[in-house]
C-alpha cells in the first residue's frame, strides 16, 4: 500500500471520530479559550524571552538574528504562537474537556509543557547554545 492510500484511509477513519467530538465543542467557548491561551502564550513568552532572559540573549548575541531582522520576522513568531495556542485548545476540546476536572486540566498542562520541551532539546542539540540557557528555557516553560 502506498503512503497516499494509507493517509486517505486514516483521514476517513479519523474524520468520523473527530466529527463526533466536534459536535460537543461550543464554538463561542472554543474561540474564547483560543484567545485566552494565545494571549497567555504571548505574554509569558514576552516575560520569559523579552525580560527574564534578555541578559542571556545579549551574552549570546552571535547566535541570534540582529534586532531589526527579528522585528521583520515578528509576524512569523506571532503565527507560531497562534498555532501553538490552537493546537493546545484543540487537543483539550477534543480529548479532555468532557472530563472537566481541575486535576485533569493540571495534568494536561503539565503534559503539554513536557511536550514543548522536545523543541528545547532539539534546538540545544543543533545550535551552539549554552546549556544554562536551554535549562532556563525548560524551567520557564514548565
Amino acid at each position: 500500500m502506498r503512503l497516499r492510500e494509507i493517509s486517505t484511509i486514516a483521514f476517513w477513519r479519523c474524520k468520523d471520530h473527530l466529527a463526533r467530538y466536534a459536535q460537543r465543542v461550543n464554538p463561542k467557548r472554543f474561540v474564547l479559550a483560543l484567545l485566552v491561551v494565545f494571549v497567555g502564550v504571548w505574554v509569558t513568552d514576552f516575560l520569559i524571552h523579552g525580560v527574564a532572559l534578555k541578559g542571556a540573549y545579549a551574552a549570546t548575541q552571535s547566535l541570534w538574528r540582529p534586532e531589526a531582522e527579528m522585528v521583520g520576522h515578528m509576524g512569523w513568531m506571532i503565527l507560531g504562537q497562534f498555532v501553538a495556542a490552537l493546537a493546545f485548545v484543540l487537543l483539550w476540546a477534543l480529548g479532555f474537556a468532557d472530563k472537566g476536572r481541575l486535576g485533569c486540566g493540571v495534568l494536561y498542562g503539565l503534559i503539554m509543557g513536557l511536550f514543548s520541551q522536545a523543541t528545547t532539546l532539539i534546538t540545544y542539540a543543533v545550535q551552539p547554545l549554552p546549556g544554562c540557557l536551554a535549562l532556563q528555557w525548560s524551567d520557564d516553560s514548565i
